[in-house]
């Protein structure tokens, strides 16, 4: 089982049951590995814009025995991998504010229709 470092707990802790998440520059991998574990989503897209971070993800959910049909890795730029629709939820932690505003704002459709953002960034808040 895995264990949250306090930040990604306060952040995992806003998702509820049921609901499909995009963990946005997943880095680790981390939340959605604690999501399958608790039984609180069982479709979980994983995106990151970079190869490298992606695999350490994708090895840590493997390492995690979560089964590859509950989740989808996807390399790409912010929301971008992400179909309009597709989850209720997206997780975009650990950046700093103007790029999660950048990112939003790419495409306001996708963004709008998006039920639930969790938001944490590391710097320029107030954006």
């Amino acid at each position: 089982m895995i264990r949250l470092t306090d930040r990604l707990q306060v952040i995992a802790n806003h998702i509820q049951k049921g609901e499909k998440v995009a963990d946005i520059g997943t880095d680790h991998g981390y939340i959605p590995i604690y999501l399958y574990q608790k039984n609180i989503s069982d479709k979980l897209i994983l995106t990151d814009i970079n190869k490298g971070p992606m695999e350490i993800a994708v090895r840590n959910l493997r390492q995690h025995h979560i089964p590859e049909n509950h989740y989808d890795a996807r390399i790409g730029d912010g929301l971008k991998p992400v179909k309009t629709g597709e989850v209720d939820t997206i997780v975009i932690a650990g950046m700093g504010g103007l790029l999660i505003k950048d990112i939003l704002s790419y495409d306001m459709n996708k963004t709008k229709a998006l039920k639930k953002l969790i938001l944490q960034p590391r710097n320029a808040q107030d954006k």
